[in-house]
């Protein structure tokens, strides 16, 4: 074999071998591509299918979670409507009682037996025990209400101790009503009046224990009239007074009454102890429960050493040197005035600055007419200046008191100061004489009337 013929049959070989090779990995390769084709078109087509359902799912939590919250939302406004339903019945319920309690405060305060100072809280608790009678409405009847304070076994029921260690008060009441309308009383309304304070520490002026249920519950309210620096200025609510039972509170002074009211129903248990009669009492048939109000009433006085002028009858001032006034004034007839030689002015209480520049500090207060002019000469008239309270300012200073009260129509008498003057002992004399023919005739006067008359006898 030839050379030439050799080598092309080695080249001839290798070729096929080559081509064999090549087909094979070509072969490999398609495979492996349709391999790959086959799993990625898969996955694919995995995913576009599970992607419906977690937004289904989502769609349908935010729907149900809304749903939830629109019900909690309708049981929350169901729940407000019947609280406020509920504290209207309860004020309602109690409404008569607080409205009884205020009145008999009232009344308390117009006690002729009371001093004509400030009344301590044995004064006050005194006009209550004096003539129970005349603070029980014909309803009603008197309670004692008892609390331990020495947690003994037993309460002292003793009346001659000290008012604030007293364990029982009798300022409370009583009386029934009918919460169905259907005229029977099935519920009893309970309610009294508390104001003493406890008692107090001779070093320190502490309160020797905390406050019972048997006292007033706090304080009275500071209205917030001062603040900031002036608070030290006002002084706090626990200023007390003495042993009075008053809190000083700024200028004035105060004392808070508390009135605990509740209402609860009637069973027949009780029918039975009491002996109620059945025609007009029966058990209460509703949900068994009773509701309880609290109500406040802070009484404040002015002290007497809070005015600069006080009088009883026509003030008159005149003076012929001048004269300046800080403070107030009140009188309880007219109020003559007029300058002779020299200015009068009257000031307000310090400037406006100042703490005591409050309203109060500096009002005339008149029980009858204001005239400017002497009483004994109207010819000498005189202009006398006045500086009016303007509220946070400075005030309107240099006003004529005459031209005030023609200004504001506050001129009761267009006459002069000789004619509204009275003759005070006339008008007592009047008064004598007819109160001396009323008790000698016994006239219908109004039971107030009445009982004064009697304690005159």
């Amino acid at each position: 074999m030839s050379k030439k013929r050799r080598l092309v049959r080695a080249i001839k070989k290798f070729y096929q071998k080559f081509i064999r090779k090549s087909s094979s990995t070509v072969k490999k390769q398609s495979l492996w591509l349709l391999r790959s084709f086959r799993v990625t078109n898969k996955r694919q087509n995995s995913l576009n299918s599970g992607f419906v359902l977690p937004t289904v799912a989502m769609v349908s939590l935010v729907v149900v979670l809304l749903t939830i919250a629109i019900m909690f939302r309708s049981f929350e406004r169901s729940k407000n409507a019947s609280n406020v339903r509920v504290i209207l019945v309860v004020l309602n319920a109690a409404m008569p009682a607080i409205d009884r309690a205020r009145a008999k405060i009232d009344k308390l305060f117009d006690d002729p037996s009371l001093p004509r100072t400030t009344p301590s809280d044995n004064a006050l608790y005194n006009a209550f025990l004096k003539d129970l009678g005349k603070y029980t409405f014909g309803d009603e009847t008197p309670l004692e209400v008892r609390y331990n304070l020495d947690d003994t076994k037993s309460i002292n029921r003793e009346d001659d101790e000290l008012l604030e260690e007293r364990e029982t008060i009798k300022s409370a009441w009583r009386f029934p009503v009918d919460t169905d309308n259907n005229g029977k009383y099935d519920s009893f309304t309970l309610y009294g009046v508390y104001f003493r304070s406890p008692t107090r520490s001779d070093t320190d002026g502490k309160f020797n224990r905390p406050r019972s249920p048997l006292d007033a519950r706090t304080p009275p309210m500071d209205n917030g009239s001062l603040g900031g620096e002036c608070a030290a200025a006002k002084g706090t609510s626990f200023s007390l007074i003495g042993d009075s039972g008053w809190y000083k509170s700024g200028a004035n002074i105060k004392k808070s009454f508390f009135v605990y009211a509740t209402t609860i129903p009637i069973d027949d248990t009780q029918i039975k102890a009491e002996n109620l009669k059945n025609s007009d009492f029966e058990a209460y048939l509703g949900n068994r429960g009773f509701s309880a109000v609290e109500f406040q009433q802070d009484q404040e006085r002015i002290p007497i050493n809070n005015n600069a002028v006080v009088y009883e009858d026509d003030l008159e001032i005149t003076p012929g040197g001048g004269l300046d006034i800080n403070g107030r004034i009140f009188t309880n007839s007219n109020f003559v005035v007029a300058r002779t030689y020299n200015p009068i002015k009257i000031y307000q209480v310090s400037n406006q600055n100042s703490c005591f520049y409050q309203a109060e500090n500096s009002k005339i207060i008149v029980g009858g007419n204001v005239s400017n002019g002497r009483i004994n000469d109207p010819k000498k008239k005189g202009d006398v200046f006045v500086d009016l309270f303007v509220p946070d300012n400075k005030p309107n200073e240099d006003k004529s008191i005459e031209k005030i009260s023609q200004d504001n129509t506050k001129n009761s008498a267009s006459t002069t100061s000789g004619n509204i003057a009275y003759n005070s002992q006339a008008y007592t004399q009047r008064i004598n004489k007819l109160v001396a023919e009323a008790i000698q005739q016994k006239k219908a006067n109004p039971s107030e009337v009445e009982e004064a008359i009697i304690s005159r006898l």
